[in-house]
């Protein structure tokens, strides 16, 4: 939940700031910070692929089970 606060937060700073009364060089470098936050937060929340002992990639394992009885055929 602590990201959504982060990335809610760069969100409304963004929105913000062209009606604030910085001059524009600090502006770009508001931008800039938050566009970096906003790619790291990215990068470091990416799903990992999953590696077994000689290095292949393992892929999951998926599987459906319906949850009620299929419907009769007319």
């Amino acid at each position: 939940m602590r990201i959504h606060k982060i990335l809610s937060a760069i969100g409304i700073v963004l929105i913000l700031l062209p009606f604030s009364g910085f001059p524009s060089t600090w502006k770009s470098i508001f931008i800039v910070i938050a566009g970096a936050t906003l790619t790291y937060i990215s990068y470091t929340r990416r799903p990992r692929k999953k590696r077994d002992a000689s290095g292949r990639t393992i892929e999951p394992i998926k599987t459906f089970s319906e949850s009620k009885e299929p419907l009769p055929e007319n």
